[in-house]
């Protein structure tokens, strides 16, 4: 899934992603 993937890279830059409600899924 891409947002995954997103979720991951923003944790990774330490950058808040679009949809942080996202990552907790």
């Amino acid at each position: 899934m891409q947002w995954k993937v997103s979720a991951a890279t923003a944790r990774r830059s330490s950058v808040p992603a679009a949809q942080p409600v996202r990552e907790k899924v």
